[in-house]
Formats: structure tokens, C-alpha cells, sequence
């Protein structure tokens, strides 16, 4: 009897785990479940997480939890197939308990005029198998109902098996010929070749393929396909840069011949594994430990909007601001501070509870999009405090900042700005003080460190306003924002959007005031399933990408 297939998809393979110790009746009536769940599949159509979980448990999952993952029916009847099959095998059932009239593997063989092969290989596309005590023996055994409703479905398919004589020598060398040329010239797979040749000579799927894996066994270096074997480092890199720069899922299958479901997979273990390299240690308090913790760091006003500060662009900009804008209120200050060191804790407590493979996506959201939030408090603590930066910049090179030359006020800029940030992570504000002291030591020591003041014989350069252009920083003050954050050149392009994906983007990336909101989150706000708002934004970002001038 063929060995128990194991389970591929999640919520079956979660659902039999928590099936173990229960009830007899209560794994047959899930069994029943199942059973009638593939019934209704259509192999063609696509299905989301939550609804194959509630229609196999009665449980609606909570809004968005992996709500980003799709099966395709064909692989959601195969994985049913596999759950029955193991459920049953904990039941001892008998063929009455099947409703009846059942047909064994030789049986159905000869029912159908077929080879075991292909029975096997239906079983792959849906077809519903028991194990059943017949005559004092476990059997693997089929009902009449459920095999005449899957030989009904493939008709076609099953017609082809009953025809089905083996190749001609002069007939395969044909079909190895032309599945070298697909090979060659369309770089097709294995399976698309399979799937052409069948179509044009009129032979089975299965049968063409299972020449061609003969034929590169024996090949060697002189095979037609190499084989396909675990993703590289360098193609997962590749799937989760492609992902973020909102290509389809779809697609990336095609490319790297693999299902919605590994792709999915593939980029949350991307995700994780970029997560992991951050370190994220830091100051931290003991409230940071009570269940009030969010309400208590996260929850004043001044942390949750008025966050949108931008750099200055000119050095005159800069001039003007820094001699415009104190520093912040001590309250404020404290809050943003405080709102930091706890999301950076909050985050590294559960990066280091993500499971090591098949990470939720919601987890992975959760952690960036506080992360983001991180950047933008900080962006506020640094933007706040460039009176600071400026005053000691002046004061090391003794003159004003647009009396420099102009190639020298760029670096100058960059270099307090990063000052500042390091300040600002390594700042204790639990200890008491201003961010001041500690920022104007750390920009007194970077600018010892880095720079040389200009000689006192050095002539005064004059400027026309506005033509020392500052660079662009505002994805430059956190190392996740290399991966978490969209490219500011994109940022300016926001209105070529429609309506909705504006607001998504808005939402996601605090172009507004606002925090950063979750998938989740942003599409509470919208009034969209997290599904519909997580192709939205896939749809913007790509969008986007194609409104950048080549």
C-alpha cells in the first residue's frame, strides 16, 4: 500500500496536527468536511487563505492573518486528497462507513482500464482515496460516488489513459528533438515543454514528461533541463527585490518555476531573515514589560501625528531653518524619544520570535511598519535639532555655512545629520537630559574625526541662493530603510496615481502626518479587504516604477 503523502499547505497540515488527540467523531465529521470542500473546488479558480480555514473549520481567522496567500484549486483538491487519506487512516473505517460500494486499487485499475501509475497520478489532481479494513486487512480503497464525479471532470483526460500505447523509438526522438528547441529558443521548463508536446502530438502530459527526465539522467551534460533543485541565495534576493518592487506574484512563478504558495513563502523568509541582521539593542525601561506599554509610549499626540518634518534642500534653506526653529519642547522631545526606544525594543522581542521558516506575513508587516515608525520619530528628533548641528558646524569652521565652498556643504550636512541619528539611538531618556548634550558631543567628535576646518587665509565663497543643493537623506538615518522604505525619487510622483492608491501608499508609508499603518490597518481605514489592499499597493508601487523616466 502507497506511504502516507505528508501535507504541504498550511492550514490542512495545521489542522491535522490540532486533530490528533481528538475525538473519533470529531476527525470523521472534519474528514466529512473535507470531503465536501472538494466538491465545490474548481481546479482553475484561485482561493484565499481565510476561506479555505473557515470552510474546513467553521473558524473565520482574524482580518488579514496570511490573508496575502493564494492557493490555485488544483493545489488545494491535491493537498484535500492527502488530508482524508490521513484522517482516515486514524479512523479504521469500513467500506459501510464510506457510504458502501468502494472499488480497490486493482478494481478501479480494471474498472478503468488504466495503469496504477495513473491512478496514483490522479490522486495527485483531486481524486479522493480511503483507507479501509476490508476482509481483516487496511486497504486503499475508492468510492463509487467520488470516482465517478472525478472520471466525469476528466472525461477527456481519462479517454487519452485507455488509448494510451507506449512511444515509437523514432517518435521520441522527435519529441527529445523539439523539446530541445523549446529548451533553446523559448527557455521553457520541463514541464511547459511536457505540456506543448502533448498538446501536439496527442500523448499524455505525464508520459512526455517522464521521457524527458529519463533522457537527462542518462544525458548527462548533454541533458535538455537542468535540474531545478532548491532556490540559490542570489535567486531568493532576486524574488523579494522583484516583490518589492511590485511584480506579480504570478510572474516570479513563471521565471523560477515555482507555485504562488513558495513564492509567498520565499519572500516572507527573505523578510525574516533581513529583519535578523538588524541590531536593534538599545536603552530600555522596565514599563517597557507592563500589558499598558503601547497605550503608555504610543498613545500621546505629539507621537502619533505632526511627524511629516523634511530636510531642508539648499544650504540657504538650512541657514534659514536652523536660525528659525528652536529645538523642541522637553515633553515632546521625551515622547519621541520614549516612542523610539520602544518600538526598537518591540520589534527586537519579536524578530526573535519569528519562526525560523514559514513566518506569517502579518508578523513581518507588524515589525516594518513599526520600524518605519522608528525612521520617522527619528526624523523628527533629527530635523528638530539641526538648529544644533548647524550653531556647531559654524562654530568648527568659523564662518556660516553658504560663506563655505560649495562642495564642502554637502558633506558637512551628511555628516551632522548621521551625527545626530547616532545621538538619537544611543540617547537614554529615561536617565534625564536633553537629546543636546549628547548630540553636540557626538557632532563635536564626528566632525574632529572627519573634517578639517577650513585655513583662516581661505577666501569666503559667495553663493547665489539656492544653488548648493543638500542630498537627500530621509531614507539615509535607519539601515532597514535600504528595503523598507520607497526611493524618495518615487515620492514626488504620488499624484500620477489613482485615488485609492494614493491613499493606500499614503496610508503604508506616512507620506501624511500620520504614523505608518499596517496592511491591515490601512485597509480598516480604506474600507478594503487586506487582500484587495495588498494588490492595490502592489499595483501603485509598480505603477510607480513605471513613471520613472529610463
Amino acid at each position: 500500500m502507497p506511504k502516507l503523502r505528508k501535507l504541504k499547505l498550511q492550514p490542512l497540515a495545521d489542522l491535522l496536527s490540532q486533530l490528533r488527540y481528538a475525538p473519533q467523531e470529531t476527525r470523521l465529521r472534519q474528514m466529512r468536511s473535507a470531503e465536501q470542500l472538494a466538491e465545490e473546488i474548481v481546479a482553475e479558480q484561485e482561493y484565499p487563505h481565510d476561506y479555505i480555514v473557515f470552510r474546513l473549520t467553521g473558524y473565520r481567522p482574524d482580518a488579514g492573518e496570511q490573508g496575502d496567500l493564494i492557493y490555485q484549486g488544483a493545489e488545494v483538491l491535491a493537498e484535500l486528497a492527502i488530508l482524508i487519506e490521513r484522517l482516515c487512516d486514524t479512523l479504521q473505517l469500513t467500506p459501510d462507513d464510506l457510504g458502501g460500494v468502494v472499488r480497490t486499487m486493482p478494481q478501479l485499475r480494471e474498472h478503468w482500464a488504466v495503469s496504477e501509475r495513473t491512478i496514483n497520478r490522479y490522486r495527485k489532481l483531486g481524486l479522493i482515496a480511503h483507507r479501509a479494513v476490508v476482509d481483516g486487512r487496511t486497504r486503499l480503497v475508492f468510492a463509487e460516488e467520488q470516482t465517478e464525479r472525478f472520471a466525469s471532470l476528466h472525461a477527456e483526460a481519462l479517454a487519452k489513459a485507455r488509448a494510451f500505447t507506449r512511444l515509437e523509438p523514432a517518435l521520441e526522438e522527435r519529441l527529445l528533438r523539439r523539446a530541445r528547441r523549446y529548451r533553446q529558443a523559448l527557455g521553457w521548463s520541463l514541464n511547459q515543454t511536457a505540456e506543448q508536446l502533448s498538446h501536439r502530438f496527442g500523448r499524455g502530459q505525464e508520459t512526455i514528461r517522464q521521457l524527458l527526465l529519463r533522457h537527462d539522467e542518462q544525458a548527462g551534460a548533454q541533458a535538455i533541463f537542468q535540474e531545478q533543485g532548491p532556490l540559490t541565495t542570489r535567486q531568493r534576493q532576486v524574488i523579494h527585490r522583484a516583490w518589492r518592487l511590485g511584480l506579480p506574484i504570478d510572474l516570479l512563478g513563471r521565471r523560477f518555476e515555482r507555485n504562488r504558495s513558495s513564492i509567498h513563502r520565499t519572500i516572507n523568509e527573505q523578510r525574516a531573515a533581513l529583519l535578523r541582521t538588524l541590531s536593534l539593542a538599545g536603552p530600555t525601561a522596565a514599563t517597557f514589560q507592563r500589558d499598558d506599554a503601547d497605550t503608555v509610549f504610543l498613545a500621546p499626540e505629539v507621537v502619533r501625528s505632526g511627524l511629516a518634518l523634511d530636510f531642508p534642500t539648499t544650504a540657504v534653506s538650512l541657514s534659514q531653518f536652523a536660525a528659525e526653529h528652536d529645538l523642541p519642547e522637553e515633553a515632546t522631545e521625551r515622547a519621541w524619544c520614549a516612542a523610539c526606544l520602544f518600538l526598537r525594543y518591540r520589534c527586537r522581542l519579536a524578530i526573535e520570535a519569528l519562526p525560523q521558516h514559514q513566518p506569517s506575513a502579518v508578523d513581518l508587516d507588524r515589525i516594518e511598519t513599526d520600524l518605519r515608525w522608528v525612521s520617522r520619530l527619528k526624523r523628527a528628533l533629527v530635523v528638530s535639532h539641526l538648529r544644533l548641528a548647524v550653531q556647531t558646524v559654524e562654530r568648527f569652521v568659523d564662518r556660516t555655512l553658504v560663506q563655505l565652498p560649495g562642495d564642502r556643504v554637502p558633506p558637512f550636512f551628511a555628516l551632522a545629520v548621521r551625527a545626530l541619528a547616532e545621538a538619537v539611538d544611543m540617547h537614554d531618556v529615561f536617565k534625564g537630559g536633553r537629546l543636546a548634550a549628547p548630540a553636540s558631543l557626538r557632532l563635536t567628535k564626528c566632525l574632529a574625526m572627519s573634517a578639517a576646518p577650513p585655513p583662516e587665509s581661505l577666501a569666503l565663497a559667495k553663493h547665489e541662493p539656492g544653488t548648493i543643493q543638500l542630498p537627500e537623506l530621509r531614507t539615509s538615518l535607519d539601515p532597514w530603510q535600504t528595503w523598507l522604505e520607497l526611493s524618495p525619487h518615487l515620492w514626488d510622483r504620488l499624484e500620477r496615481l489613482s485615488a485609492s492608491q494614493r491613499s493606500l501608499l499614503q496610508q503604508r508609508y506616512a507620506f501624511t502626518a500620520q504614523p505608518p499603518r499596517t496592511l491591515n490597518e490601512a485597509a480598516e481605514v480604506l474600507e478594503l479587504t487586506p487582500l484587495r489592499a495588498a494588490r492595490v499597493e502592489r499595483e501603485a508601487i509598480r505603477a510607480l516604477q513605471k513613471a520613472v523616466p529610463s
